[in-house]
């Protein structure tokens, strides 16, 4: 039988969340990265819009292992 937790914690793990809408702000990026952080581990990455990296490293994650990822063009 699979262990539910174990199974939470590799699905989280694999899991990138996303904030690329127009009207994002840096609240929303604060609880996204919030979000990250759960009881069964973190999420893999954040991705969200480059000027939104600074914040989300320097600010709000931190000396976190999560990724951040962010599209171009």
């Amino acid at each position: 039988m699979t262990d539910p937790i174990q199974t939470a914690k590799t699905a989280i793990a694999l899991l990138d969340l996303t904030n690329l809408n127009d009207d994002c702000t840096a609240d929303d990026i604060d609880d996204l990265a919030a979000r990250a952080h759960t009881p069964y581990g973190n999420v893999a990455a954040l991705c969200i819009w480059p000027q939104w990296i600074e914040r989300a490293r320097h600010t709000t994650l931190g000396r976190s292992t999560i990724r951040i990822a962010t599209v171009a063009n």
